[in-house]
C-alpha cells in the first residue's frame, strides 16, 4: 500500500507542475488574444482531460479493408474521384503537354525557325525523329479507326505516343514514364502493346525495312559495292543479342544463354551498303549461333538469296588480270560464324602479313563494320535494347526490335540521308569504267603476276594472246573458294588503279 500512496503522490505532484506551466503559457499568449476554448478553465478540467480523454483508435482487424478516401468526391468535371492516383495524374500538368504535345505545325517552324527553338530541339533529342515526323505519324495514327478510342475521357492520342516512343528511347519501367507522362501506367502499357507495336508492324515495318525484290533494285543494291572494290555483294549480315528479363525455368533459361552468359534474345539483321536495315529475321534464343538462325529463322538467307531467281540468276562482272569474268549469283558479307556457302562471302581467317589475301580481308572487315556500327546506333538511341527487355510474350519481343529497325530507316529517309553516297572506298565513273576497259593492263604492266599467291590454283580464267584477252563464259557459278581468289584479284586491280590515279605510291605487296 505505501508503494502505490507514493506512486499517487508523484503522479498528483507532476500533474500539478503541468498545470502551472499551462496556466504561465496561458497568460503569456493571452496579449495574443488566443482562444479560450481552446485551453482548460482550471486545474481539475485539465486533470480530467489527460486521464479520460478519448483513447486511440483500435487497429484494423485482419481482412477489413479501407474505404477509398475519394468515394464520395467528384472532379472539377463533375466525374468521381477513383483514389489518390486519380487526383495526382493529371496529364494536362505534364511538361510533355504544356510544351511539347501542343507545338505548332512543322510547316510554322520553316518559315519561322527562331519559334521554339530549344523546345524543338529537347523534343526531336527525347523521343528521337525530328517534329515533322512525329505529327506526320500522329496524324496517320489518328486517321485510322483501329486506333480511334471511344468516349471524352480516353487519353489523347499524341501523349500515348510520345510515351511509347520515350519507352523506346529510355528503356525504363512504365511506372517511371507515369511520373513523367502523369498517365496510369497500365493505361501506357496496354496501348503500346495492344495499339503501337501492331499499327507500327503493320503499316511502318514492311514499307521500310524491305529487300530488293526486282532486278533493278538489287541492281541499285549491288552497285555501291561494286564501287568499293566488292562487286557482287547486296549487303552484310550479322547477328546481334539484347538481354531479355523474364521468369525463366532452370531447363529453359539454358536455351537462352550464350556466349554473353545472360539470358539473350538474337536476331540476324541484314543491311545495304548504307548501313540500313533491309531485313531482320524472327528472333531466336541466345544460344543459337548463325549458322542455327540461317537455317530455321533467316528466311531471306536461307531462301529468297539461295533460291530466288532474281538472286541466283544476277550477273556481274570480275575484273581479273588477264580478262573480265562474268559470275552469277550475289551474295552477303558476313564473318566467320556462317556456313561455307558461295552466298556467304567472308575474309580468310588468319591470311599471311603483307600478301594480298591480307590487305583483301582488311579492306572487307572495315566494310563489314557497317553492320556492327548499326547496331551501336541502334542501342544508343533506342536504350531499351541496352539495358534489355523484360517481356514475358516472345511475339512482342521480337516486334519492340523490329519496330526500332522500322523508326531508325524512317528518321535516316526523314533526315535526307536516302541515297547511296560516295566515301573513300569507292571509284567515281572513269576509274569504274577504266577497272573494267581494255586498257587495263597498261597501267598493271604486261609482266604482272597472274596469281595473288602462288600456291594458288589458275581458277577458271580465260587464258588469250598477250595482244588480246578471250571472253570468258557468261554466267559462270564459282565456289565460295574460287569466289574469294577472284575477289581478291579483282580488288588488286581496283587498288593499284586507285592508287595510280590518286597519286599514291605505287607498290606491289602491302
Amino acid at each position: 500500500m505505501p508503494v502505490v500512496q507514493n506512486r499517487k503522490r508523484k503522479l498528483a505532484n507532476f500533474l500539478m507542475l503541468a498545470t502551472q506551466f499551462v496556466l504561465q503559457a496561458h497568460a503569456f499568449l493571452e496579449p495574443m488574444e488566443a482562444p479560450q476554448s481552446q485551453l482548460p478553465a482550471d486545474v481539475f478540467s485539465l486533470q480530467d482531460t489527460i486521464l479520460h480523454g478519448e483513447r486511440a483508435k483500435r487497429r484494423r482487424p485482419r481482412g477489413v479493408t479501407r474505404r477509398g478516401r475519394y468515394d464520395n468526391k467528384v472532379d472539377e468535371h463533375g466525374r468521381p474521384f477513383k483514389g489518390m492516383k486519380r487526383f495526382m495524374l493529371d496529364y494536362t500538368k505534364s511538361t510533355y503537354w504544356t510544351d511539347y504535345i501542343n507545338l505548332r505545325d512543322a510547316d510554322f517552324y520553316d518559315e519561322n525557325p527562331q519559334e521554339d527553338e530549344l523546345l524543338r530541339k529537347n523534343f526531336e533529342s527525347r523521343i528521337r525523329m525530328p517534329l515533322r515526323m512525329f505529327q506526320n505519324l500522329a496524324r496517320e495514327m489518328e486517321d485510322d479507326p483501329f486506333m480511334q478510342e471511344r468516349g471524352d475521357m480516353a487519353i489523347p492520342l499524341r501523349m500515348k505516343l510520345a510515351a511509347s516512343l520515350r519507352f523506346l528511347a529510355l528503356g525504363c519501367p512504365w511506372v517511371g514514364l507515369e511520373e513523367i507522362f502523369r498517365v496510369s501506367a497500365q493505361t501506357l502499357r496496354t496501348w503500346f502493346q495492344n495499339k503501337f507495336l501492331p499499327w507500327m508492324m503493320k503499316n511502318k515495318y514492311g514499307a521500310y525495312v524491305k529487300y530488293p525484290l526486282t532486278h533493278d533494285e538489287l541492281a541499285k543494291a549491288v552497285e555501291p559495292f561494286t564501287r568499293a572494290g566488292f562487286p557482287g555483294m547486296c549487303g552484310l549480315s550479322d547477328g546481334v543479342h539484347v538481354r531479355l528479363y523474364r521468369c525463366f525455368s532452370a531447363s529453359v533459361k539454358a536455351r537462352f544463354v550464350g556466349s554473353k552468359k545472360v539470358p539473350t534474345v538474337v536476331w540476324n539483321v541484314t543491311v545495304d551498303y548504307e548501313g540500313r536495315p533491309i531485313f531482320v529475321s524472327v528472333a531466336a534464343p541466345g544460344s543459337t549461333n548463325d549458322k542455327g538462325i540461317v537455317q530455321t529463322n533467316d528466311m531471306f538467307l536461307r531462301n529468297v538469296l539461295m533460291k530466288n531467281d532474281v538472286y541466283t540468276g544476277f550477273e556481274y562482272k570480275l575484273a581479273r588480270q588477264n580478262g573480265v569474268q562474268k559470275v552469277r549469283g550475289v551474295g552477303v558479307g558476313v564473318d566467320g560464324g556462317y556456313d561455307g556457302r558461295r552466298q556467304f562471302v567472308a575474309g580468310y581467317e588468319h591470311p599471311r602479313f603483307g600478301t594480298w589475301e591480307w590487305t583483301w580481308s582488311k579492306a572487307f572487315e572495315s566494310l563489314r563494320k557497317k553492320v556492327e556500327c548499326l547496331f551501336g546506333i541502334l542501342k544508343r538511341q533506342y536504350n531499351i535494347l541496352n539495358v534489355g527487355i523484360c517481356d514475358n510474350d516472345m511475339t512482342r519481343v521480337d516486334k519492340v526490335f523490329k519496330v526500332c529497325c522500322a523508326l531508325y530507316n524512317m528518321r535516316y529517309e526523314a533526315l535526307g540521308r536516302g541515297g547511296a553516297s560516295q566515301d573513300w572506298r569507292q571509284v567515281d565513273e572513269e576509274e569504274l569504267a577504266e577497272i573494267y576497259g581494255e586498257d587495263g593492263r597498261a597501267w598493271m604492266g604486261e609482266d604482272a603476276e597472274e596469281s595473288v599467291n602462288e600456291n594458288e590454283e589458275d581458277v577458271a580464267e580465260p587464258q588469250g594472246g598477250q595482244g588480246e584477252e578471250e571472253e570468258p563464259e557468261l554466267g559462270e557459278i564459282l565456289t565460295l573458294d574460287q569466289l574469294r581468289i577472284a575477289l581478291v584479284r579483282h580488288f588488286k586491280r581496283h587498288k593499284l588503279l586507285l592508287r595510280a590515279n590518286r597519286g599514291e605510291p605505287d607498290r606491289e605487296e602491302i
